[in-house]
């Protein structure tokens, strides 16, 4: 239950500050200005929007998501998601700080202050693998999160083992990119790092869990 009075305060901070810069957003830019919401491979802005729109896209992207979880935890089987619930918490509150992230970036650019997009998604992507990462271990077979194959999701012992490799590879992946996005000047090499760290988890635990799989599974 501290855990997850924990996980709930740190939701709502975070909720918290992506309204409040998106109320500084809005009366800071002005308001006729229009700012870069989506950038190519190469890290050049492609798509723009005004300025009010970009300011209040992720605050609420973000309450979409904590309402969605919430309406999933209180209404959803518990039979079927409760071992997944977890995972989902982390998640929650690394996209809620990898999208305050974005929006003070947005906040900067439309202040005139030149920022490098590229790095902060990459950085933040990083710290969302490593949380993820580490919840992936106290994970039991569920319908929302994991790598929910067949075989994994019939025996709990190839779930645990899975879960727990599949984790510190998920780990390991978070924090080298984090350095990546530090490091890493090149958008396009930078990309393909995000695209790295996000497959090589995945493809080593299902090649673990194989190695794990019950006979007839």
């Amino acid at each position: 239950m501290k855990v997850k009075r924990v996980h709930s305060s740190l939701v709502l901070v975070l909720l918290a500050a992506l309204w409040f810069s998106a109320l500084l957003g809005l009366i800071l830019i002005p308001h006729d200005a229009e700012l870069p919401v989506h950038w190519n491979i190469h890290g050049d802005p492609d798509l723009w929007a005004p300025a009010w729109l970009a300011v209040l896209f992720m605050p609420l992207t973000g309450t979409f998501v904590t309402l969605f979880i919430t309406a999933l935890q209180t209404f959803g089987d518990k039979s079927k998601v409760d071992g997944g619930f977890y995972i989902v918490r982390s998640a929650r509150s690394s996209v809620l700080a990898l999208l305050l992230g974005i929006q003070v970036t947005f906040l900067l650019i439309g202040l005139g202050e030149p920022v490098d997009i590229m790095s902060v998604v990459a950085t933040g992507t990083g710290v969302l693998f490593a949380v993820v990462g580490n919840s992936l271990p106290k994970s039991r077979p569920n319908q929302i999160g994991g790598l929910r194959l067949p075989w994994i999701m019939q025996d709990e012992q190839c779930w645990q083992r899975t879960h727990i490799w599949t984790g510190r590879f998920m780990m390991l992946s978070g924090v080298l990119l984090i350095f990546g996005a530090l490091s890493i000047e090149t958008p396009e090499l930078l990309v393909t790092a995000i695209l790295i760290a996000a497959l090589f988890p995945l493809l080593a635990g299902t090649l673990i869990s194989l190695r794990w799989r019950s006979p007839g599974h």
